[in-house]
């Protein structure tokens, strides 16, 4: 009896390493990945939930053919992206408002020039919305980018966190916090 459980213990704890030291990948059931950076945030007063990613869309030739791949970054690191390796980049926006409530969704980008740009995303009161912003990448330089929703009344119920990526050579990967 004793070593019948000392051997079931014995098997409860290499299992336990076996899967606790395991890594694992999430691979979508077409073989493209789900997102492993995906964010997001609540109003508490309103319950108006808006989950964000940061997605950067690439070729990945087979033979002459190729298909457009995502790779997922980091919304809230400063990311390098180099412009002859991607086909779009963009945010992708989900806002799930079950109260119902009217709200906006207003975005502005400030490009490497200087030069700001603002508009107007959404205005309504729809129970689920999914947005695509795409951002641009075409000059080399830092951009700064910042979604907001606002209530009925045009005050902030609550701002993405502000998000900067810098387009110049190299793969997209995550700067050094020393780098500017």
């Amino acid at each position: 009896m004793l070593t019948k459980r000392i051997s079931t213990v014995a098997i409860m704890l290499l299992l336990l390493t076996i899967v606790g030291c395991a890594r694992t990948q999430v691979i979508n059931i077409d073989g493209m990945p789900i997102s492993n950076h995906e964010y997001q945030l609540t109003n508490e007063e309103t319950g108006i939930r808006t989950v964000f990613v940061l997605v950067k869309y690439y070729r990945e030739y087979e033979d002459k053919d190729y298909i457009v791949k995502p790779e997922y970054l980091d919304a809230l690191q400063e990311n390098r992206i180099n412009s002859g390796d991607v086909e779009r980049l963009g945010l992708h926006v989900k806002v799930v408002n079950l109260s119902k409530r009217k709200y906006d969704i207003t975005w502005n980008i400030r490009e490497p020039s200087g030069r700001h740009s603002s508009g107007l995303i959404y205005h309504g009161k729809i129970s689920r919305k999914d947005f695509y912003l795409p951002l641009p990448f075409e000059k080399d330089g830092v951009y700064d980018y910042l979604f907001t929703i606002r209530n009925v009344d045009g005050e902030n119920m609550y701002d993405l966190p502000p998000m900067r990526y810098k387009v110049k050579g190299g793969e997209a990967t995550q700067l050094p916090k020393d780098s500017q």
